[in-house]
């Protein structure tokens, strides 16, 4: 969940605020040169070397192993292009894999492995099912066959209580009975909208679905997500509910979330009907088995190599510090510290996630330190909560009234139905509550912030307590007399660590935050990929609202085809066009004639 795209479209280049920003100085020339990505630059690669075996970079080398090579050329020569990844885990995933209890130093009490908090595949996923379509498993299915539909989401609001939403948007059978389900009960009576809320939010939706990128990136862009919206000219209940969303999904304040970028994310999720897909799916078994595992192996049968459980230090530059020439790293197994060279004809691609970022960036390689000093991020932890008999919880569930905002997903064989819970956890669980949370700093309801939490203890109490107080007296009344059981057990990621001692020393994994007016981060960002040998594929800002992993799978793409088109060769697959509502493309296009006549 934590990875953000990184963009910086060609309009906003063209934009002449920006465009002065990003105008060459002779020091930056001296600096940064001529990047090696241009095309045609560079038509004999030797070695890519990838830090990082993320979605980002897993999708970068899909794309590189997938192109045609050059006519005439023979890549089977020991001269062809050879891709080295190195990563500090020994499975290749990132942050979505499922992490087993012997490649971390967590205690994961079932004594097997763990899902790490959801893994969601939204409206707008397009890329990602794409390249899963090429990854064959050993049944003969791809990984694409196994993401199954969900029929629902719920929503728990103080204001409303529990409403379930349809999440399938499709014309079949199975999504019309899910709709007729939502008016037949009268569930949709629920919403506390008025006709003046809505109105309102449409009127705001409208405005942004209408606006130019150069408009998105300067006005809305200056705006917070409350600002944009004018949630205080909402009515009471729906005002709190938008003030919440955004600390909910990410950990920022609706007053300090970027207006671009997150209502982006709400149009995203509220026109997903209107993509290709129609539905938000979930993987039919664990994300390593049915996914990543065999991505690694399907690379590794294309010639990648793997150096997992290697740990990257810092890369050096020469001493005019225009050029790469080394990265040093470190194998977790052994200790042993190796400074690997990096020749002329090599490029180096980080698809670290962003807390891990400042490692590349060093001095060196950013002097202004314009980079490092604004990456801000933020915690989010995975925690599962395990159970022995099935419950009833089957879909996405948010939890607006929580004090630590949490989202969760009820998993068992109707999410898995090959691949047993049961079988997963050594016989010892028959039902999992997948769960993410991101407030840290509001007391819950036991009276610690979730950084107040020395020990798994404290935590796991006070989730069970938010949950009890969640599912006691609704349909899932289930769920809260589960939780008060003494066979009930906890599992966490490793993003979630332990000292010797029992107690946490870091509480999560690392979300980009994204506050209004921090585009700058990506000027910075393009001013230090120009230098002469490094590209990134680290997803820094998800500007079109992009789940995570689709925009890690994007920027991976993107970087792909800039390196194909340097060695002259033609890319298998192209970045999806993700704007939204494209009918109202032409009205995009008179409002940046305006823009451009009259910028704010």
């Amino acid at each position: 969940m934590a990875n953000i795209l990184l963009f910086v479209g060609r309009a906003l280049s063209r934009h002449p605020v920006l465009r002065q920003a990003l105008a060459p100085t002779a020091s930056s020339r001296r600096f940064f040169g001529a990047t090696p990505l241009d095309k045609g630059a560079m038509p004999s690669v030797k070695t890519v070397h990838c830090m990082g075996a993320g979605i980002s970079n897993l999708s970068m080398l899909h794309a590189l192993t997938k192109a045609k090579p050059l006519p005439g050329s023979d890549e089977t020569k020991s001269d062809a292009t050879k891709y080295v990844v190195y990563d500090l885990f020994s499975k290749a995933g990132g942050k979505a894999r499922t992490h087993g209890i012997g490649d971390t130093n967590c205690v994961s009490r079932p004594g097997d492995e763990s899902e790490h908090a959801l893994r969601i595949f939204g409206y707008s996923y397009k890329l990602l099912p794409e390249l899963m379509k090429d990854i064959i498993l050993a049944d003969g299915t791809s990984a694409a066959d196994h993401l199954v539909s969900m029929d629902t989401y719920t929503l728990h609001d103080p204001e409303f209580g529990e409403l379930t939403m349809p999440a399938r948007l499709t014309c079949d059978r199975r999504s019309l009975k899910t709709w007729a389900h939502f008016f037949g009960s009268g569930e949709f009576m629920k919403m506390p909208l008025t006709v003046k809320d809505i109105f309102h939010l449409m009127g705001r939706s409208a405005y942004y679905l209408t606006s130019c990128k150069e408009r998105r990136s300067t006005e809305i862009e200056s705006q917070s997500f409350a600002q944009f919206f004018q949630i205080d000219k909402l009515s009471p209940p729906v005002s709190r509910f938008f003030d919440r969303s955004p600390e909910l999904f990410a950990g920022v304040p609706a007053k300090d979330a970027s207006g671009w970028v997150f209502a982006c994310k709400v149009l995203a999720q509220g026109m997903g009907g209107l993509t290709s897909t129609g539905a938000v799916r979930v993987l039919d078994g664990p994300t390593s088995a049915v996914f990543l595992d065999p991505w690694q192996a399907h690379l590794e049968a294309a010639g990648v190599e793997f150096r997992l459980n290697t740990k990257i230090l810092g890369l050096q530059v020469n001493a005019q510090g225009d050029k790469i020439i080394s990265i040093r790293v470190q194998d977790q197994m052994t200790g042993r510290i190796e400074r690997i060279s990096i020749q002329d004809d090599d490029v180096v691609i980080s698809g670290l996630s962003v807390q891990h970022t400042p490692v590349v960036v060093t001095p060196d390689i950013d002097p202004r330190g314009a980079l490092a000093a604004q990456l801000e991020t933020h915690p989010m932890i995975g925690v599962q909560m395990h159970f022995p008999t099935p419950l009833s919880i089957q879909d996405h569930q948010i939890l607006y009234h929580s004090p630590w905002g949490i989202i969760l997903f009820g998993q068992g064989d109707h999410v898995w139905p090959k691949h047993s819970i049961h079988d997963m956890t050594k016989g010892k669980s028959r039902y999992t509550l997948s769960m993410a949370f991101v407030n840290m700093d509001t007391p819950g309801l036991l009276g610690k912030t979730v950084r107040q939490c020395e020990t798994l203890v404290d935590i796991e109490a006070e989730l069970k307590a938010q949950l009890v107080a969640a599912y006691r007296g609704t349909k899932h009344g289930d769920v809260a007399e589960a939780i008060t059981l003494d066979d009930v057990a906890f599992s966490h990621s490793d993003e979630l660590q332990l000292g010797a001692d029992g107690r946490i020393f870091h509480y999560g994994e690392e979300l980009m935050i994204n506050k209004p007016g921090d585009l700058a981060i990506q000027v910075a960002m393009m001013q230090v990929r120009k230098l002469l040998n490094l590209e990134f594929s680290t997803c820094i800002r998800d500007a079109f609202g992009l789940e995570s992993m689709e925009g890690a799978a994007a920027r991976g793409v993107s970087v792909a085809n800039k390196l194909l088109s340097a060695q002259g060769r033609t890319p298998k697959y192209n970045v999806p066009d993700y704007e939204l509502c494209k009918p109202l493309r032409l009205a995009r296009i008179l409002d940046r004639w305006r823009f451009m006549k009259a910028p704010p």
